[in-house]
């Protein structure tokens, strides 16, 4: 019996954060996309997915409407999947889990918002996000992502070989978004996009105008116009050298093997500007064990310095 109590009380002193455990093994039949610790709505793809599950499962999942009550979180393990291609749909968020946009590689696909009203507009694109992963869009498709979307919505360190244009092929109407802590090595197109905030960025350049549109410690951005112009013809940007102030969103990611956390955990990890020192810090919660769980895993907040991160996913 002591024993046993002493095993029991050293797998609760295992370290767990916000109980982010478990079953994310790389090729793992038990990994059968929305079959993990996570719950029915948190799907996780890894490399070892076909391709075909994966578009079938996310455009299941961009079926969701306006005022549908479903919500869905799609995640990518590291690594390469080539040929996926889908829409983003209403209350879906999609991440890469590596430490870095690189890390999950969409390679000749896309994560799209191509999709209008019966009108033929974006002005009711909500309530979707996508972040932490890279895209090489198909030459089939002019290498142009199709990012059409309104309030509510953000794209976060995305790393894109490629341009943007914020509405659809058609250039239906749109009404503001959010860019921020990604890379877009061809033309950031505004095309019929009303206004737009993008941050911290990197973009080859921009084009198109219709009203407002404000930038912040962003290379590529345009140069400083008056943005109280009410003139339709003129260029109204607002361009900032740099961002004061900022509290980034944290993200996750799947520890690698060389950490002090079992393969198969899932960090959080806070940009290093938030960060008072460049220590890891463990945030250790008590968790209760039962022999009919599986391994107990471990994650933590991690806290990286500026130098650990590359020049091009560094946080400004």
């Amino acid at each position: 019996m002591k024993n046993r109590k002493s095993r029991i009380i050293v797998a609760i002193r295992q370290s767990i954060v916000l109980t982010f455990t478990a079953l994310l093994a790389v090729g793992s039949s038990s990994l059968a996309q929305n079959n993990t610790i996570f719950g029915p709505n948190v799907y996780v793809f890894s490399p070892s997915n076909s391709v075909s599950s994966i578009n079938s499962t996310l455009s299941t999942l961009a079926g969701y409407t306006q005022f549908d009550t479903n919500r869905a979180a799609a995640l990518f393990q590291p690594g390469t999947y080539t040929g996926v291609e889908a829409e983003v749909g209403y209350y879906e968020s999609v991440a890469g889990l590596g430490e870095s946009p690189t890390a999950v590689n969409i390679n000749q696909g896309y994560l799209t918002v191509n999709t209008t009203d019966s009108n033929g507009n974006l002005t009711t694109n909500f309530w979707r996000s996508i972040e932490n992963l890279s895209m090489v869009v198909p030459t089939a498709d002019q290498s142009t992502l199709q990012w059409g979307v309104s309030q509510g919505s953000s794209f976060r360190r995305i790393n894109v070989t490629g341009g943007v244009e914020l509405a659809n092929t058609d250039c239906g109407e749109a009404s503001g978004g959010f860019i921020s802590d990604s890379v877009i090595s061809g033309v950031l197109n505004a095309c019929s996009q009303q206004q737009w905030y993008t941050r911290n960025s990197s973009i080859g350049s921009f084009t198109g105008y219709v009203w407002n549109y404000v930038f912040s410690g962003v290379s590529g951005a345009p140069a400083q116009s008056n943005p109280f112009s009410n003139d339709a013809e003129n260029v109204q940007d607002t361009v900032l050298a740099t961002t004061p102030v900022v509290r980034e969103k944290p993200y996750l990611r799947r520890c690698r093997q060389t950490r002090p956390v079992r393969t198969g955990a899932t960090e959080a990890l806070a940009p290093a500007p938030l960060c008072p020192s460049a220590a890891s810090i463990l945030l250790r919660l008590r968790a209760r064990w039962q022999p009919s769980m599986p391994r107990l895993r471990r994650v933590k907040i991690l806290y990286l310095p500026p130098a650990f991160i590359p020049t091009a996913d560094r946080l400004t």
